[in-house]
Order: structure tokens, then sequence, then C-alpha cells
């Protein structure tokens, strides 16, 4: 066990527990030196996991580099969510997942080739093998967690609901969850959630479209309850077009936290207005959740839910600056405070960031 492994063990992540006054002093061995670091608002927490990203940047039509939205940001694990499929699932390993120092992982798209189009995928259902897919998710179950589709209008075209059975029947065949990307239907919200079952995971639950969590009155979507009771899961998956802040507020004071905070990054948002997932993280805070739980959200959970190995430790620091931060429809929250990465600590090596 190594020194870092050895003193977060032995602090047993005081800071996760809320007791953020305390002083965590951390070993941190590197080729050229040891250092301390040891402030009260030096926050240790399990490596972080973005479960929602886009990492295929040599093929799908949405992507960047796994390091640059992993180990640069903060973040030890990043699954992509659905940029391949089986047809080029073997070109992803070998662009996106080998040479890479973040870890990487994958919900495989229902669609054979991912999104290498950036609409459409499942516009003609001829295209798609339940089978094939089962076959590519058992051949590479180190690195595919789950199955992902995407139930919205501009995926679907005019096929409704059958793409997302399809996929349904995928992740079932493969003893896998499905990661469901909700917006604009058809197919109706109502009938994607029918669908899902425990360990299944919505994606971009907080987004401002029509048709979402909140019925006209206010009230939370009764499909949504009853979904959340038989274990549906609910992602961030914050993106260009998924994240509206009083969706989310709303949200947060009436109790319904999300399970995972994603950011559903790549190269045309990575600029603004998602950034990092620290980033996405601190505007969770702003919005109500503690600082506890949203880290949480990033790291032990998503890593549990996926059965992702526990993958090094990052060290943030909470510092009381003013910040100025816009969701996806460009609306505006200013809040004091906020958490910064300062170290990854992955495989035995450190990255100062």
């Amino acid at each position: 066990m190594s020194l870092i492994e050895k003193q977060l063990q032995v602090q047993e992540f005081v800071a996760i527990s809320g007791q953020k006054d305390n002083t965590i002093s951390v070993f941190i061995q590197s080729d050229q030196q040891d250092k301390l670091i040891g402030t009260e608002n030096l926050w240790a927490v399990p490596g972080l996991v973005d479960i929602h990203t886009h990492v295929f940047p040599g093929c799908a039509a949405i992507g960047s580099s796994a390091d640059t939205v992993g180990v640069s940001t903060g973040v030890s694990a990043v699954v992509d969510a659905g940029s391949s499929g089986w047809q080029n699932f073997e070109r992803f390993l070998a662009e996106s997942v080998h040479p890479s120092v973040t870890n990487v992982y994958a919900f495989l798209n229902i669609s054979p080739d991912g999104l290498v189009s950036e609409k459409g995928e499942l516009a003609d259902l001829r295209r798609i093998s339940v089978a094939k897919t089962v076959e590519c998710a058992r051949r590479h179950s180190r690195y595919i967690k789950g199955i992902k589709a995407r139930a919205s209008v501009s995926a679907t075209v005019d096929t409704g609901i059958a793409g997302i059975e399809l996929a349904k029947e995928a992740a079932m065949k493969a003893e896998l969850p499905l990661m469901v990307h909700v917006g604009n239907g058809p197919p109706a919200f109502d009938e994607v959630l029918d669908l899902l079952g425990e360990g299944d995971i919505v994606t971009h639950c907080f987004h401002g479209k029509p048709g979402g969590i909140f019925l006209e009155d206010g009230s939370i979507r009764p499909q949504v309850v009853a979904a959340r009771e038989r274990g549906v899961l609910f992602d961030v998956g914050h993106g260009s077009a998924s994240l509206n802040f009083s969706v989310a507020k709303q949200a947060i004071q009436a109790g319904f936290y999300p399970d995972t905070i994603s950011t559903d990054i790549y190269e045309g948002n990575i600029n603004g207005p998602v950034f990092d997932l620290v980033t996405t993280v601190n505007k969770f805070i702003g919005l109500g959740m503690s600082k506890s739980e949203a880290l949480l959200s990033c790291s032990v959970v998503p890593a549990q839910i996926l059965g992702i190995p526990r993958a090094g430790f990052t060290l943030l620091e909470w510092t009381d600056r003013l910040g100025k931060y816009f969701d996806s429809d460009g609306n505006a929250v200013s809040f004091r405070g906020a958490f910064s990465a300062k170290y990854v600590i992955l495989d035995g090596l450190v990255f100062p960031l």
C-alpha cells in the first residue's frame, strides 16, 4: 500500500464526512520528491468519475481527448456515452482507451457505428443488431459498462420508442444497465421511463425542454417518482443543451437529487458552458447540494453503479471566491465558494494541475 493510500485510509475521507474544518495531511510520493499537502480547505476524494463524456474524436461526430477532459482536469476515469457501437469499438479501444493515462470505459451505443453521424442514428432500425451488440459487450466486458441509446427525435426521427426497446433488449441480454439520453420527443419521456428498471440510467435529467421531470403544475412527474422507487438512476449530463438551472434548483428544493453528476463533455462545450467536471460540481453546490453530496455523486457513486475499480484520488481545494456560472440555456447564477482540482494520484503517479 502506498503512502497516499495509507494516509487517506487513516483520514477516512474526513472532508467527505462533513468535517470540513479538519486538516488533511497527505504525503504524495513522486519520482522527484515527497510533498506534504495540508490545509484546512483541502479535500481528499476517491478518484473522480465522469459517467457521461465523449472521447472518440477520431471517429465520432463529437468528441475530445480522454486525457484533456480526464486527468488534466482532476478526473481519474471517464465513461464514453455511446460514441462507438459494435462496428467501431475496436477502433475506440485502439485510439481512445489504450493510449490514455485516464481510465476510459464506455456505454456501447445500440447504433452499430455509434455517433459517427451527429443525428439520426436510430432512424433506420434495420441497421441495429441486438445480437452483435451483446456479443461485443460480452467480449469487451472489462471496458463496456452499459448500453446507450438516445431517446430524442434528433436520433429516432420517425421510429419512436422502437430503437430504445431494442437497446433495452440488448442491455438485458448483456446483463448491463441501459443509459438513455432524454430530450425532445418523440418518444415521450413517460414511454422511456416505463421501459427502465433497476440500475438503468436517465441522463440529461434536468434539461429545460418540454416534457421533462416536472408537470405543468410544478409537481414531479409520477412516472419519474415510480422509476426512482424501482431503482432507475438519474444523471445530470450537463452538455450544450441539457442543463437548466431553474429545473435543477426546483428538483433539489423538492429533494430530488441527481444520483450522478456528469458533464456530457466534448469539443463543442469544453470552453463553455461545461468546461469540466469540477465546474459542474460547483454549479450543483451553488444550486443547493452539500459539498459531500456533490463530490460523492461524481466519485464513489458512479464507480459503484458501474462496477469500476476505484482509481486513485483527487485532491481538491475549496476557496471562498465569487464565481459566475452558466447553464445550457444561457442562464447565469453567481455564488461564493468553489472547488478547484490540485492533484490527481493515479496508478502511483502524481499529476499536478
